[in-house]
């Protein structure tokens, strides 16, 4: 018998394989974990609060782009002590000198960007160990197709949105009726299917809870698409809401596509896939935002073309000189050169190259923010001649971005000879005189022959298109100042070919050209009486990430939630169907006996066979379901919510139930039905009286001074309360006492020889009642001289109280005529 042997490397060779293939999964594996532990999740999730808590609280300290620099799109963010003490929390470390706190004051910190790429592959790697496709053959394969689909599609979104081309308002696929229509009839048929899932046979497969759900859900969307209907125009949204339809739209389109295939590949684990997804999108945004969005201003007079775009984040120093053609020749110096140099100690450090120029320039002091004042003879940095020889920079604290404001920056440079190394000449640059006033003034020197003009601006952004500024306008909410809206009408011309097209923007409608975003943000007067605009023009390619990755958040996030519904729901329907079997075997059993007398012994051998049988098939049964919950009594699932609703609604019906007329007395509650305008918006008296009073008491309603037929009601009660408090005082005469609250108050003084603060002291609870905000309205505006005496205006402070001599009383609220008596001492304060 003859054996063939194998040679050695093709016997040995898979063993080998296998081996190594052993060893690397033994060494890659605890690393993969460790990326997918939920550990490591509770971690980055704590490090990403700790990192958006200080980032937030640093904005009250500097810009908010700044802000975003040092702390979020970083890898290491070094965190600044003082961004933990906030002016505005503890204004006793306002002026506190943090440097002493030397090389502590900055702490490292994982920034931004690392804790969104790290907490990236934690969800990356935990869906690969725990999310496994469970689709199989025909399954498996459709799957697969439609996220490819789904992918594509939302490519295509991003893509045809960014290549958008007019005014938002009207730029739809769809026309403005096709998209409302669109949404009546996705409403409709979302109402259909939940109809449809409760009511028809097909339905019946589901529990009955979840019957019930479906049910009140489509209710409540055929509701609101009779509302849409029936309310027709009045109800219809503007084109600035349409606008933010139709990309919820598309997005919806997106994550519907995505939701299908997901379900196909991950079965029940589809909805949560699928939200994950949505994270990581949104993640993804923000990073592609930092990456490559980029936003500018531009402003101009009516009139005025410009082909450049202002970043007011980021300066440049121009110098600006006329070439041989008499063009003139533009050399900049970003910002981030300037403060690199500005920061280094030795003197030859702190040069900057220019190749095109016979000279360098020498950055010795840049202020990010500052402000101009009158030169002092002790002041080091000076120059001979141009604005350094007159005046000098302050710096101030950075601008919080909290408001249209921006730093005004400052530098002191020197001209430095390439030939010689000498200081050719020094200067001050302040844009506030460069750039940021009517008629800019440049620094001007004249170096080999040639003069040049310096400048300290915002950087400059040109574009390969110029924008004139036809007309620009601003309508005003009726009675106010506020603006209601911003409208520019604009001619772009493409520098190459030499076309141009009109476009007229307004607020809420950007208009999108080349790619960029053009947003209407600012209006100006100018003193010569002409008219001005700002506009934010934004380069932003996935600007529809947001819109698609919230619906897929979404549509993730009711899938996975419905579908543990539904499993809760079907487990807790069979239990209680398993408990009704049980208790219909036992009653079969024990009811068989009849008028005649036991049944024969063979039949209640088989009633106890078949009831064991149906024991033990309904213990099976259950067996996976014994966590569930006792179903509860009907009467309490049914009773206690509908008595809850009940009483709601009888407490609410109280509250709206209108007032009954009262003949010969004033309609307080018609009167507080008229319209009033009031901050650019017509709106209610009461609405706008019960805002004022919430202002002033933190109250909507308060307690008044009554009425004198009201007083005579309570002429009794009145008596009986003086008689207490007085009682050697006769009150013969106020039997027959009629008056207003003051006069009252007179009258007891006179009896009683107490003063009005005693007497009010005393009286005062039972002469008050409380009442609706619109009185105190009215009482402001007739009747001064009551409105006067209101307890409505809320003091809180213990030192503001002692100064105008008031007592602490419960609700802390007083009158103006209290508040008068020591004002002065107030007033004093605040003057000092």
């Amino acid at each position: 018998m003859s054996t063939t042997s194998v040679p050695g490397p093709f016997s040995s060779n898979p063993d080998r394989t296998r081996d190594k293939a052993t060893e690397l999964d033994s060494a890659v594996m605890p690393f993969v974990r460790a990326m997918a532990s939920m550990k490591l999740t509770i971690v980055l999730f704590s490090l990403a609060m700790v990192i958006v808590f200080v980032g937030s609280l640093a904005q009250s300290r500097r810009d908010v782009w700044l802000v975003m620099e040092q702390y979020f799109r970083t890898y290491l963010a070094w965190i600044d002590v003082a961004d933990f003490f906030p002016p505005s929390m503890f204004p006793g470390l306002a002026n506190y000198d943090w440097n002493q706190l030397g090389k502590l004051r900055y702490l490292p910190f994982p920034g931004g960007w690392l804790i969104g790429w790290v907490m990236l592959a934690n969800l990356t790697t935990a869906h690969m160990l725990k999310f496994r496709i469970r689709a199989t053959d025909a399954r498996l394969y459709g799957g697969i197709a439609i996220v490819i689909l789904g992918t594509l599609f939302t490519y295509f979104v991003i893509v045809t949105g960014d290549a958008q081309m007019g005014v938002e308002g009207g730029n739809f696929l769809l026309s403005e009726n096709q998209i409302w229509y669109s949404l009546m009839a996705v409403l409709a048929i979302s109402a259909g299917v939940c109809f449809a899932t409760a009511f028809s046979v097909f339905g019946k497969a589901n529990s009955k809870p979840a019957r019930w759900i479906m049910g009140l859900t489509g209710l409540s969307l055929a509701l609101l698409l009779a509302y849409f209907v029936i309310g027709g125009e009045a109800v219809r949204l503007n084109m600035s809401s349409m606008r933010i339809l139709w990309q919820l739209l598309k997005g919806s389109v997106c994550s519907l596509v995505l939701l299908i295939g997901c379900n196909l590949l991950f079965d029940k684990r589809g909805g949560i896939v699928l939200l994950h997804l949505g994270v990581a999108l949104l993640m993804f945004s923000e990073l592609q935002v930092g990456l490559y969005g980029k936003e500018n201003l531009l402003s101009l007079k009516e009139g005025e073309t410009s082909s450049f775009l202002r970043d007011i984040r980021e300066r440049e120093l121009a110098v600006i000189h006329k070439g041989d053609d008499g063009k003139d020749n533009v050399v900049v110096v970003p910002e981030a050169l300037l403060i690199q140099a500005a920061n280094r100690q030795e003197a030859e450090d702190q040069i900057v190259e220019l190749p095109d120029l016979p000279f360098n320039v020498a950055v010795r002091k840049f202020y990010r923010n500052s402000t101009l004042r009158p030169v002092l003879p002790d002041d080091e940095l000076r120059t001979d001649a141009g604005l350094g020889a007159f005046a000098a920079p302050v710096e101030l604290a950075p601008v919080t971005g909290m408001d249209s404001t921006s730093d005004e920056s400052s530098c002191f440079v020197d001209l430095i000879s390439k030939d010689s190394g000498e200081i050719l000449s020094s200067m001050l640059l302040a844009q506030n005189v460069s750039e940021l006033r009517a008629v800019p003034i440049a620094e001007e020197r004249t170096i080999d022959g040639t003069d040049y003009q310096f400048y300290l601006r915002f950087q400059r952004n040109h574009r390969p298109y110029e924008v004139e500024l036809l007309d620009v306008s601003r309508t005003n909410y009726v009675g106010s100042a506020t603006p209601r809206d911003y409208r520019s009408s604009i001619v772009i011309r493409d520098t190459a070919s030499g076309e141009s097209e009109n476009f007229t923007l307004w607020m809420n409608n950007p208009l999108r050209y080349q790619g960029e975003t053009f947003y209407q943000s600012g209006y100006n007067k100018l003193p010569d009486g002409s008219e001005a605009t700002t506009l934010s023009v934004v380069r932003n390619k996935g600007w529809m990430l947001p819109y698609i990755a919230c619906m897929i958040v979404s549509f993730g996030m009711f899938a996975q939630f419905w579908q543990t519904l539904v499993r809760y729901l079907g487990r807790f329907s069979r239990t209680a169907s398993s408990s009704a079997e049980l208790d219909s075997a036992g009653s079969g059993f024990s009811g068989d006996a009849g008028a005649d007398g036991p049944p024969p012994t063979a039949s209640i051998l088989a009633k106890v066979a078949t009831s064991q049988a149906k024991a033990v098939s309904i213990s099976e049964a259950s067996e996976g379901f014994q966590d569930t919950p006792k179903r509860p009594d009907p009467i309490f699932m049914i009773g206690v919510p509908v008595l809850t609703i009940a009483l709601f609604l009888a407490w609410m019906g109280r509250d709206l139930r209108p007032p009954k007329d009262v003949p010969d007395a004033m309609n307080l509650y018609k009167f507080a039905q008229l319209p009033i305008a009031w901050n650019g918006r017509a709106q209610p008296i009461d609405s706008f009286a019960r805002t004022q009073l919430l202002m002033t008491s933190h109250k909507s309603t308060f307690k008044g001074e009554m009425e004198p037929g009201e007083l005579n009601l309570k002429r009794e009660e009145l008596l009986a309360e003086f008689q207490k408090a007085w009682p050697s005082v006769d009150s013969e005469s106020l039997k027959e006492f009629n008056g207003n609250y003051q006069q009252w108050i007179d009258q007891m003084v006179l009896l009683t020889s107490s003063s009005q603060d005693a007497v009010e002291e005393r009286m005062r609870p039972l002469m008050i009642r409380k009442m609706e905000p619109v009185r105190w309205f009215l009482d402001v505006v007739a009747r001064p001289e009551v409105a006067l005496r209101h307890q409505v205006i809320k003091i809180d402070d213990d030192q503001v109280l002692s100064l105008l001599g008031l007592p602490k009383r419960p609700g802390l609220t007083y009158s103006m005529m209290e508040i008068q008596k020591n004002l002065d001492a107030l007033q004093a304060i605040n003057a000092e």
